[in-house]
């Protein structure tokens, strides 16, 4: 049933590993860019995890979705199809039967030896094994897909099921384990059992439910009433299946190449409700056009008309540098409230900072060698005092210092050249490899080596500044 992820692959620079474990974090809890990006698994900056999240849209990857559990049918952000595979995809290597063989062999002798057990107060009654492992023409698995029932004996509570095991094995729950879990003691008592301390990667348990409603082929391989352990017993389908029911069609890998073409992050990405599973009908009013030469959006601090700031992006191809402009027009119908001020600095500057990004992105795609600017530049209406103004310093000085960094990077160290994060023209980046030192040049991770860089610049037309 595993969908296989080639781990060789990158999301815009990056392992397909961190763009996997930002998805999954991020469809369970709703965390927004600043809180992804801290994530152990994903460890970027934030402007970078903002632009995961717009390559995720792009992708097809999230979307506007019905919720499983909703009574109302409205849509909400969430992961699509193409989303919950690419998420349940694994990229360990597939194992051959024969290896797959002895680790169900250990489950299956511990089930006997349960069995055999008077004090146990947990009885395995069946175990049933379906997918790759079962099919005859598989030559290797992704993994085991296990169903286990069982049936416990009766302590009144579960607070005296949890008591029984303290007693009668002590040390088998953890420390931490508490005993008010509703069936939790069951569960943990038969899990060590079964597969140990730590559970083999192989082995993917599933709940009887899950195997009757998909009314797929499955084998029994163990049952108490006749002893435990039997010769494999093959079934078309669960023999209280009447037929799929309640299950999603079998997913399958989504395509995740990169784009063709540039395209600017959707800023649909750093509103606060894209965080929270926003309803479709959250996001009217938002201004959203892309197109060839730029793309524009309203981002807004209440839902009321005029409560709202224009930002205009625009990208200019020049020979030697690519220019990306964020216009912030002057509020149209009203100031922008102090209170409100940081809130709009740090959205449009996690825009920017996730353009440089994707700018960076397909520039290593395209085998460029641009030096990339990105500018946010302000209405002469908004005075060099202005909340607004004083926010953007901040946040454009912040993300800046993550640019070069190697702890939480905004590019990874392929794409770590020529880069700046600007405002009003003023800001910090990353050297255009002609100003690289020698010693620059040796500890570089860049894709190519000074005398391409200077086969480059000769064969764009550039003046000698821009040869080493």
């Amino acid at each position: 049933m595993t969908m296989h992820l080639d781990k060789s692959l990158e999301i815009l620079g990056f392992p397909v590993s961190k763009f996997k474990a930002l998805l999954a974090s991020w469809s369970r809890t709703g965390k927004d860019p600043d809180d992804l990006s801290a994530l152990a698994d994903v460890s970027i900056s934030p402007g970078a995890a903002a632009a995961m999240l717009g390559e995720a849209w792009r992708l097809g990857l999230i979307g506007f979705v019905l919720p499983e559990t909703s009574l109302v049918p409205t849509k909400q952000v969430g992961l699509t199809e193409a989303g919950l595979a690419f998420i349940h995809a694994t990229s360990r290597r597939r194992t051959v039967k024969e290896k797959a063989a002895k680790v169900l062999d250990q489950v299956l002798d511990r089930a006997r030896d349960l069995l055999a057990d008077p004090k146990s107060p947990v009885r395995i009654e069946r175990i049933w094994v379906f997918g790759s492992y079962i099919k005859p023409e598989k030559a290797d698995v992704g993994d085991i897909d296990i169903v286990i029932e069982s049936s416990g004996k009766d302590f009144g509570d579960h607070r005296g099921m949890a008591a029984y095991i303290g007693e009668h094995y002590p040390g088998l729950l953890p420390a931490a384990f508490d005993p008010n879990d509703f069936r939790g003691a069951e569960e943990v008592f038969k899990g060590r059992k079964l597969f140990g301390v730590r559970r083999h990667p192989l082995l993917a348990p599933n709940t009887i439910d899950t195997l009757v409603r998909m009314h797929e082929p499955c084998a029994l391989f163990f049952d108490a009433s006749r002893g435990g352990r039997i010769e494999p017993e093959f079934h078309p389908h669960h023999p209280d299946s009447t037929g799929r029911k309640g299950m999603r069609d079998r997913l399958n890998m989504p395509d995740i190449s990169a784009a063709e073409r540039f395209e600017f992050t959707n800023p649909i990405v750093v509103d606060g409700l894209f965080s929270k599973r926003a309803k479709e009908a959250s996001f009217e009013g938002m201004a959203h056009a892309v197109t060839e030469n730029g793309d524009e959006f309203t981002l807004r601090w209440d839902a009321s008309p005029g409560q709202g700031v224009m930002v205009r992006r625009s990208i200019h191809w020049g020979d030697d540098a690519w220019y990306c402009e964020f216009s912030v027009d002057a509020a149209p119908e009203a100031d922008i409230p102090a209170s409100r001020s940081w809130m709009l600095a740090r959205q449009i500057v996690l825009l920017a900072e996730a353009d440089m990004l994707r700018l960076a992105a397909h520039r290593h795609q395209v085998g460029s060698m641009h030096e990339i600017e990105v500018d946010v530049t302000l209405d002469a209406a908004y005075a060099s005092d202005h909340p607004l103004r004083d926010h953007l310093d901040i946040e454009i000085e912040r993300a800046g210092n993550k640019i070069s960094s190697k702890e939480k990077p905004a590019l990874p160290s392929s794409m770590a050249f020529g880069v700046s994060l600007l405002l009003g023209g003023n800001g910090t980046g990353i050297a255009r490899p002609c100003d690289f030192s020698e010693a620059e040049w040796e500890e570089s991770d860049l894709p190519f080596s000074r005398a391409e860089y200077e086969e480059w610049a000769q064969e764009q037309g550039l003046d000698s500044r821009f040869i080493p």
